[in-house]
């Protein structure tokens, strides 16, 4: 549903990110008979992306984006200006760093891909084995597990399920798109200027602050309760199939 707050329909059961969200749905009219904050199930899924062991002693960032479309929160500009913004980025830094990068629905929207993806600085990237693209098939979470630090579009899920993971990640918007938003005060969770996308980079290393930051986040945030895993979700997909 484009807009369930509109739709008047009863659900028997929700699953909601974050506890905010639960609570605008609540005050919008919206019941369910069962609600389940899923935020900090990812923390349980334990499988890693098997990476090349010539990065084995690289510092890793996993990049995930959006959907891209007419009907999507990010346009093409947004893509092209996130992605553009980071390869800017990922040539300034040095090569203890590998960023690999899921891009979401790429098939579906290779053309406009293609002209954010076909440019000298990309090949050059790759090239230099600064960055890696990763089939789309692969798990969001597998790329995770294997990371150092993620991240994100604002406000695609892979950022929260690091931070469940008690993984460092945030959301970069370059494109300002989600300017004032509610996390924007939330010590730079979400940020849009590469200066302090350089300042959480060089953070990732400091193993002591860098874990109290993600501690921190997590309880401003609500991902530090309910750690019930995963698989509650596919268990009751699977209920539901069997049924």
């Amino acid at each position: 549903l484009i807009s369930p707050q509109q739709s008047f329909i009863d659900f028997s059961k929700r699953y909601y990110l974050l506890p905010n969200q639960y609570q605008s749905f609540k005050n919008s009219g919206i019941s369910s008979n069962e609600n389940i904050l899923i935020g900090p199930l990812f923390q349980n899924y334990k499988k890693k992306y098997n990476l090349n062991k010539a990065f084995k002693n690289k510092i890793i960032i996993s990049i995930f984006s959006s959907t891209l479309g007419e009907n999507s929160v990010h346009s093409y500009n947004s893509h092209k200006c996130f992605f553009l913004n980071l390869f800017q980025f990922m040539k300034d830094v040095d090569n203890n760093y590998l960023f690999i990068i899921k891009i979401k629905n790429f098939k579906k929207d290779i053309n406009k891909h293609n002209k954010i993806f076909k440019n000298k600085l990309c090949n050059y990237l790759i090239r230099n084995k600064k960055m890696i693209l990763i089939k789309e098939e692969v798990e969001s979470q597998e790329l995770i597990n294997c990371s150092n630090a993620v991240i994100s579009m604002a406000f695609t899920s892979p950022t929260f399920e690091a931070l469940a993971s008690n993984k460092p990640a945030i959301f970069f918007d370059p494109y300002k798109l989600a300017k004032n938003n509610y996390l924007e005060g939330l010590n730079d969770l979400y940020i849009n200027d590469k200066q302090k996308l350089n300042l959480f980079i060089e953070s990732i290393v400091k193993e002591k602050e860098i874990s109290s930051w993600i501690k921190n986040i997590r309880k401003e945030i609500g991902l530090e309760k309910a750690n019930l895993g995963i698989e509650k979700i596919k268990n009751d997909l699977k209920g539901f199939y069997d049924y």
